[in-house]
């Protein structure tokens, strides 16, 4: 992980007001948004999952 790497993330996140990013190189491999205070959605928990499941898989091993 570099530095690059996580300020491509902080990025991410900032503009889309909270969430999560997994970013590999100059590539954001996957992002799920949490708007409210940065940790909730008003989407439905089974979104949530899906999409908090789906940027867990993309992270390299």
């Amino acid at each position: 992980m570099s530095t690059a790497e996580i300020l491509k993330a902080v990025k991410t996140v900032v503009k889309m007001k909270g969430g999560l990013a997994v970013v590999v190189g100059d590539q954001v491999l996957a992002e799920l948004n949490l708007p409210i205070a940065g940790l909730m959605s008003l989407s439905s928990a089974r979104e949530v999952r899906f999409g908090k499941q789906a940027a867990w898989s993309k992270i390299p091993s």
